[in-house]
């Protein structure tokens, strides 16, 4: 399943009214104003970037966001530093990240669910649009570009060549560059918290299973941080999860095939 690719202009959605972008998140919500967006940070020990992170939600005039940051039990100022900036804290109910996501999934108060990684940043102006062409298209999920970058405080990491090499905006269906619509979780499930690195890509396939109306925006949303702590730098740990998600889909596509089969007719005069 291809998305559909929505807009392309890149124009910036003006600054509604004003609104201060430096405003913290808990004043909004104490004022009342409905939320737009719930933004799902998972953290563990994330105090070295997680600041950069929340500003860029910041950075997201004319849209309302609920951010929550799902903590895995931090001993640094992780959850210290989440709640200077507002946003509401959970326990993480059990290891890894699909855990920490459908943490977050649940405690959501928005229609509409985005995710960042702690050390990662949404591209500044660009959330709103993302909305507005979401609802434009009528569509249940929104798809955006990323482009990643080195730490510059970090020695190049290995096993990223190929992406440091490349340095262009790509579509990147994966979590923080995707706007969902709640009701999306209720469809198709949670993330699967059998899988360590790979949750997303097992629920990427149930969502290409279930049909859902999906769109690409085509704009860069996210700037997606390489260093020696990512996840994904663990190189034998993520190809045995991506091995185990395309074999669950296997089974899946099988059932959904099986499903759309016509019963034999009986009898016949």
């Amino acid at each position: 399943m291809r998305p559909q690719r929505i807009g392309g202009s890149g124009a910036a959605v003006a600054n509604s009214g004003g609104r201060s972008t430096t405003a913290s998140f808990a004043r909004r919500a104490s004022q009342g104003r409905f939320m737009d967006v719930t933004c799902i940070i998972a953290t563990k020990n994330a105090e070295k970037h997680l600041p950069e992170a929340l500003q860029s939600i910041r950075a997201q005039p004319g849209v309302e966001v609920d951010v929550i940051v799902v903590d895995g039990a931090s001993t640094d100022r992780t959850r210290e530093i989440a709640q200077s900036y507002g946003a509401r804290v959970a326990k993480e109910d059990g290891p890894g990240l699909s855990h920490a996501w459908n943490t977050g999934i649940r405690l959501a108060k928005a229609p509409l669910i985005g995710f960042l990684d702690s050390d990662d940043i949404w591209v500044a102006d660009t959330l709103a649009d993302r909305v507005r062409t979401l609802e434009a298209a009528a569509a249940a999920v929104s798809i955006g570009r990323v482009r990643h970058f080195l730490d510059q405080a970090d020695p190049s990491p290995g096993g990223f060549k190929r992406i440091l090499q490349a340095g262009i905006e790509q579509l990147a269906p994966i979590p923080g560059a995707m706007l969902v619509r709640r009701s999306v979780f209720d469809e198709i499930g949670a993330f699967d918290p059998r899988y360590v690195l790979a949750a997303d890509v097992d629920w990427l396939g149930r969502l290409i299973n279930a049909a859902v109306a999906t769109m690409e925006f085509a704009r860069l949303v996210l700037l997606k941080r390489l260093h020696s702590a990512n996840l994904t730098g663990q190189i034998d740990l993520v190809h045995r999860d991506l091995l185990a998600a395309l074999r669950q889909k296997l089974v899946n596509d099988r059932r959904t095939r099986a499903s759309k089969v016509p019963p034999a007719r009986q009898g016949g005069a």
